[in-house]
């Protein structure tokens, strides 16, 4: 890029490296052209969805997406209006953005447990006497509203564009 003509700002430049060992050389290693070290990080967002390279997989960012929905779903449970339009604003605006990103990022268990929770009580009321999958099945107004199966969606359709391409990133998928 230098002999191009651009320069190189270290503070906007980031590194990655996948394992420890490799992380403490990139630390160490000052940049010739630049004359300092780019910094090495461990996670990031990008685009609004959180890049990790550690094997712990966390993406805070998605967590509190998920949670800020949650009390969404909440407070949608709240107004006086058909079911119909509760399953249309929780398709519409509740998933995504609960659920922008999960492509990419590891989702939180216990996020994602409460805002199937607090889905499944909205749409069937109060009950503590219900069985989540069978209220999702008959209470959705069309296709299903569980969170699990539209992350599990979302991820097969991005799986699916990225093996319909027609250069060699398929091959590597």
């Amino acid at each position: 890029l230098h002999d191009m003509g651009a320069k190189v700002a270290p503070s906007k430049s980031l590194l990655f490296g996948s394992g420890a060992l490799i992380r403490r050389q990139l630390k160490k290693v000052v940049r010739t052209v630049i004359g300092v070290p780019i910094k090495v990080v461990l996670h990031t967002r990008d685009l609004g969805a959180c890049i990790n390279t550690t094997s712990r997989c966390t993406s805070s960012t998605l967590t509190a997406r998920i949670r800020k929905a949650t009390h969404m779903v909440k407070k949608l449970g709240r107004w006086n209006t058909s079911a119909g339009h509760v399953a249309k604003t929780i398709r519409t605006k509740i998933h995504p953005a609960a659920l922008y990103g999960c492509e990419v990022s590891k989702v939180s268990k216990s996020a994602e447990k409460s805002l199937t929770a607090a889905i499944a009580t909205v749409i069937t009321g109060e009950d503590t006497n219900r069985a989540q999958y069978l209220a999702y099945t008959l209470a959705s107004e069309g296709n299903d509203l569980d969170p699990n199966i539209m992350i599990y969606r979302k991820r097969v359709m991005a799986l699916r564009r990225v093996l319909a391409r027609k250069d060699d990133r398929a091959d590597k998928a």
